[in-house]
């Protein structure tokens, strides 16, 4: 009781550990980072977006607003939710660039983080922001770091501006101007996080911006509150495009204004992604803070490049630069001109690349028809998909149908009675029809007994299932007239015994066969289910692929876990964009699986691709195997097969003994595992309805049975071991033993089984053996034989372990070894 109370004192101690440090304000730090490394390992994007982020904290660290002051970088940094230490890293930087006096201002931009991650490191759970996009918003999620409410965001921003004000006014005296700085410094930040909020905190991911959902930034179809949102974020992005601009506006290279060449490219994406409207209102918004003219310029060149670019995007670029010029050179003559020009062709030339991935937002109604016709599309093949699924559970029923004559043949001495029980009903048979006979007391007399030394051979046939007849009872005196009537009684009685027999043990067990069957046709239903039900993250992943490379009003929709099956629609007049091979790598890189060659199909303009993930690995395997004796068979098995699902097995059997019974028992356990698994019971339930088949034999029988599992989808593997020897991986530069102490099935009521889960990697090799290679569990010959280099090929590599069994180990038992390597595709 003192150790067990001691015990979980220590657990409590370590619990109370873990919660203080997980409820510290820094805790999240490191989980925070960890969480942006795996993001940028699958966006593709997160590069761009890193060094976007970057040079514009540089950008707003190095600028200044009215009088003086530096607020820009303060807010960006107290109002992002994401790749805050990038932005950090860009403050510091572009503050280093003001001289002595940025360095108080790299310490306000330290300062502002380390108040974001106090503030956000502890509160547990926020309301989602509301989404624009069709996704759900305002329902509770796990906060994580940089994530707290905006009213704490506006109090870092307003703290560091305060200290920057403390230290202007420090260090220059109380004046007009220092206090005019002083507040400027205080109140601008605070603003600027909440003019720049609407457009991190919305829902909308770069991804989106770029790419998009069908009619995600349309207003049709939202209710007030997305609407509201939606334009929080439009207002918001004018406010940011300005100050990117505005912050150009000092850096110039030969006479180029690098913050009209971002105009340029800021008016011409508008214009590709969003129409001629929104181009034009972006293009007036990004640069009216440099010049009022030039910012009529840059609108009229929005309006005109939305409105050719379905035209053709050559006519688009020529159009809006026309547009450009045209105004310029009526504003400021051939200086206005030779002011923008420039700067729009290499705006445009670094831009090019882009565009053409770029979708545009459709109308409304085009949009909503294209959706619903992917969408009944998608839906009439999902069904489909569904009902093939459902068929699952009658492959079962077949399995089941294909098991039933196996097992009869198997277990056909399973209901006769023993040889025993046929002796004492034949001696009681021949005593009870010889008392019927006149001549009884005569043979009684002279102590003759018809069937006394034919009695052994008549039980021998019956037990084997042969028939007897009079001639059997060939020691029965000549004058004998019972003859015939003992043959005929003894036949009648064997049936009716051996019936009963049989009854008996049926009647008995009746129950736990249906206890067994109901949980393997439940474990195949919801094996089925969940390979039928739809895959909301995957499909949700897959979607903005599908955006990405063109489909903004397709739809896309996954289905099930381990073996993902994907159905997307979308419109696409050729089909070469549906069938693209790099969109069936982007989908192999968002699901972590190897998709195999998709089938189209077509109607109209709509296009349909069905596909399902493949395998991932494939093997290889031999097995070798050696009789005890030269003229007996072998009482080991092997076996490898590959299921309909993809699943790998390899199988050793090992019959209890050597010779025929043990041969026919290993090789029924072989081929019945063949035939259950795949049809979605678990390994547990087949080895379960496997050791009730073979106690149920009459003959005692059992064997050991070592099972590999290796899924060539996900490369998870696992071993199922039921008195088998140790197994091993063997790896390039090492090996791993797995054995474990359990008893051979058909000994047990209850099956004893381990399963263990292994890692298995490319190029290793699975090596299973009965336990006459294995004599012992340590074999110091089996262990140095194995640290040597593999064979080429598991044929060789099998047959020399088998031979080096042979010559190290005196062969008392069956040997048999099963090489099976790893490969990836």
């Amino acid at each position: 009781m003192d150790t067990e109370t001691q015990k979980n004192g220590k657990n409590n101690r370590a619990a109370e550990k873990k919660e203080k440090k997980s409820a510290s304000p820094f805790h999240g730090v490191t989980q925070n980072l960890r969480d942006a490394l795996r993001i940028r390992k699958s966006d593709k994007l997160a590069p761009l977006t890193d060094l976007f982020t970057l040079a514009v904290a540089m950008l707003f660290a190095n600028r200044h607003l009215i009088f003086g002051s530096y607020p820009l970088a303060i807010g960006l940094l107290s109002v992002l939710p994401e790749r805050v230490w990038i932005a950090l890293a860009g403050a510091v930087l572009g503050s280093l660039f003001l001289g002595r006096a940025g360095v108080i201002y790299a310490m306000i931009a330290v300062l502002v983080v380390f108040l974001r991650v106090v503030i956000s490191g502890g509160d547990p759970t926020e309301e989602e922001p509301p989404a624009i996009g069709g996704r759900s918003g305002g329902a509770p999620r796990q906060r994580g770091l940089f994530r707290e409410a905006l009213p704490l965001r506006v109090s870092c921003a307003v703290i560091g501006g305060f200290v920057a004000a403390v230290y202007e006014v420090l260090l220059n005296r109380l004046t007009l101007a220092t206090a005019a700085f002083g507040i400027s410094m205080v109140l601008i930040p605070g603003m600027l996080v909440l003019a720049f909020y609407g457009l991190f905190d919305c829902g909308i991911t770069v991804r989106d911006l770029l790419f998009g959902k069908r009619n995600l930034f349309a207003d049709a179809g939202k209710d007030a509150q997305k609407t509201l949102v939606l334009l929080w974020f439009r207002l918001s992005a004018a406010v940011f495009l300005f100050f990117i601009t505005y912050a150009l506006d000092r850096i110039a290279l030969f006479g180029i204004q690098f913050s009209y060449i971002f105009a340029a490219a800021a008016t011409l994406f508008l214009a590709k992604r969003f129409g001629a409207l929104y181009a034009a209102v972006g293009g007036f918004a990004t640069t009216v803070g440099l010049s009022a003219n030039f910012a009529v310029s840059f609108a009229l060149s929005g309006l005109a490049a939305g409105l050719l670019f379905p035209v053709g995007q050559v006519y688009a670029l020529v159009g809006g630069g026309a547009a450009l010029c045209a105004w310029s050179s009526y504003a400021a003559g051939l200086s206005g001109l030779l002011s923008v020009l420039p700067e729009y062709l290499i705006g445009a030339a670094l831009l090019f690349p882009l565009l053409g991935r770029l979708s545009t937002e459709a109308a409304p109604q085009v949009a909503e028809q294209i959706c619903r016709t992917a969408t009944d599309m998608v839906g009439t093949m999902a069904l489909a998909y569904r009902e093939r699924k459902e068929s699952d559970f009658l492959g079962f029923e077949r399995s089941l149908a294909r098991l039933s004559p196996l097992v009869k043949r198997f277990a056909a001495s399973e209901e006769r009675p023993s040889t025993e029980e046929y002796r004492a009903l034949v001696a009681d048979c021949a005593d009870k029809l010889c008392m019927t006979c006149p001549g009884y007391v005569g043979c009684r007399s002279a102590n003759v007994r018809p069937v006394e030394r034919s009695a052994e051979r008549i039980a021998d046939k019956l037990s084997r299932g042969e028939p007897i007849g009079k001639e059997d009872l060939d020691d029965a005196p000549a004058f004998c007239a019972m003859t015939e009537q003992i043959a005929d009684g003894i036949k009648h009685a064997a049936s009716l015994l051996e019936g009963e027999h049989g009854k008996a043990r049926r009647l008995d067990l009746f129950a736990e066969d249906c206890d067994l069957l109901a949980d393997m046709i439940a474990e195949i239903r919801e094996n089925g289910e969940r390979e039928r039900a739809l895959n909301e993250e995957l499909s949700e992943k897959l979607i903005r692929v599908f955006a990405e490379y063109g489909f903004t009003d397709g739809v896309i929709r996954a289905f099930g876990e381990r073996r993902p099956y994907v159905l997307a629609a979308g419109e696409d007049a050729t089909g070469a964009a549906i069938s693209s091979p790099d969109l069936q790598k982007a989908f192999d890189r968002e699901a972590n699986r190897i998709f195999g060659k998709p089938t189209f199909y077509r109607r109209g303009k709509m296009a349909v691709m069905e596909t399902a993930a493949d395998r991932s690995f494939e093997t290889e395997y031999a097995y070798a195997t050696l009789a005890k004796g030269t003229d007996e068979r072998s009482g080991d098995s092997a076996g490898c097969f590959v299921t309909e699902d993809l699943k790998f097995y390899a199988v050793l059997s090992d019959g209890m003994g050597s010779g025929e019974i043990a041969g026919e028992t290993s090789e029924f356990c072989i081929s019945f595992l063949q035939t259950i698994l795949g049809t979605g019971v678990s390994k547990a339930g087949a080895l379960r309805l496997l050791n009730r088949i073979l106690r149920r034999r009459y003959e005692e029988c059992g064997a050991t049975v070592d099972l590999f599992e290796f899924d060539l989808i996900t490369g998870e593997a696992m071993f199922f071991k039921s008195g088998a020897a140790p197994s091993y991986v063997k790896r390039q530069d090492s090996l791993f033993r797995l054995r474990s102490e359990t008893v051979p099935l058909g000994l047990l009521k209850k099956i004893d089984a381990e399963r263990i889960r292994t890692e298995v990697r490319d190029g290793d090799w699975i090596l299973l053996f009965s336990d006459g290679v294995c004599q012992n569990d340590d074999a110091p010959w089996l262990v140095e034989f194995l640290n040597r280099p593999a064979k080429k090929t598991p044929e060789e590599y099998a047959g020399a372990i088998l031979q080096a069994a042979r010559a190290a180990a005196s062969q008392t038992d069956d040997m048999t070894v099963l090489a099976v390597r790893i490969r990836k595709i």
